[in-house]
Order: structure tokens, then C-alpha cells, then sequence
């Protein structure tokens, strides 16, 4: 048995990771908007197939021995995420899962509770860059979403990109 069939995990495909990151922002639709009142971007975003092109390009080159691009953000417990472009058109999110990332810890695999995954809204930081950022009147609008994956080895490095 391979190590993903022995942990459970939210994502398996680029489309499965779409849809989890919409209920995320859905999740925190009430919360207030990050870094201020105003509201540009919806809620959901719209899938791109270009910028899910350009995750799954960048997902390969990171797979490929790449490093990643932009500045890591990450809670005590979660692994980094880095997030690329940000107050720009495009914002690049990379992460690595590993097998492990959804394993026992404190209890509560079963539920998803803890993992260290860094795009689960566990991750405060994710939650403030993602769930409910949104730069307000002073940055670009974004309404659309492309999500990526490369293997490699057993982990896999996840890409979220997303642009007018």
C-alpha cells in the first residue's frame, strides 16, 4: 500500500482543490475582508483554464527541483506556503503535501483537524492571505482561479494562481 492510500487528504486533483478553495472563501464569506473594510474580489472565483496552465507549469518546475517563489507564510504548526505577486494582477500560492500531512496529531486526522498542509484553513496565515484577503480599492481585482499539481516522489506540490 502506497503512503496516500494510507492517509486521508482533502485534494486529490487540481478540480478537487478549486472546489475546496471556494468553500474556504465561502466558509468565511462574513468575515471581515483583509487588509480593510472594502470589497473588491468575489467570493468565488471563476476557474481559468489559462491560470490553472500556469499552476500546473509552475507545480512542474517545482516538482522538477525548483524553488519556490515569493515569501513563505505559515502558522506555528503548518508547513509554509509562499505567496508570490501579492498587491499584483497574478498571486502565485505554491505548498508541498506530504503523505504525512494527514496524520494523527492531536487526535484528529479523521476530520481534517490539525493537518499540516499548508492550504487548510488551519493555517491561520492561509486564512488571512486567502480565505478572506482581499486588498480592497487599493489593488487589482481578481475573478478568476487556476489550481496545478506535480508528483514528485511521494509529495506533491500544489499551485494556486489567480488573476483578472
Amino acid at each position: 500500500m502506497d503512503n496516500w492510500a494510507r492517509y486521508r487528504h482533502i485534494w486529490v486533483d487540481p478540480k478537487d482543490g478549486f472546489d475546496y478553495l471556494i468553500y474556504l472563501r465561502e466558509l468565511y464569506a462574513s468575515h471581515g475582508r483583509n487588509p480593510g473594510p472594502d470589497q473588491t474580489w468575489p467570493i468565488s472565483f471563476g476557474w481559468s483554464d489559462a491560470l490553472a496552465g500556469d499552476a500546473q507549469a509552475e507545480a512542474e518546475r517545482l516538482a522538477a527541483g525548483g524553488s519556490q517563489k515569493g515569501t513563505p507564510y505559515a502558522s506555528m504548526s503548518e508547513r509554509a506556503f509562499y505567496l508570490d505577486g501579492i498587491n499584483t494582477s497574478k498571486y502565485t500560492y505554491s505548498g508541498l503535501e506530504k503523505p504525512s500531512d494527514w496524520c494523527e496529531r492531536n487526535g484528529g486526522w479523521e476530520h481534517h483537524e490539525n493537518p499540516i498542509f499548508p492550504f487548510t484553513n488551519c493555517n491561520t496565515m492561509f486564512r488571512l492571505y486567502f480565505c478572506y484577503h482581499d486588498p480592497g480599492g487599493a489593488g487589482p481585482v481578481l475573478t478568476k482561479m487556476g489550481v496545478g499539481m506535480a508528483m514528485s516522489g511521494e509529495d506533491r506540490w500544489w499551485v494556486i494562481v489567480l488573476g483578472p
